[in-house]
């Protein structure tokens, strides 16, 4: 993961892990954060 100069992907692990490694991230609202949002 390390090695990736971007990760995108929906709020998971797999993002905070990300952040965690100082790795740049770009989440994507699943369904329910749209529903929430309006």
């Amino acid at each position: 993961m390390m090695q990736l100069d971007l990760i995108v992907t929906i709020d998971s692990a797999s993002a905070h892990l990300a952040g965690a490694l100082n790795v740049p991230v770009w989440t994507m609202p699943g369904a329910r954060d749209r529903l929430a949002l309006g």
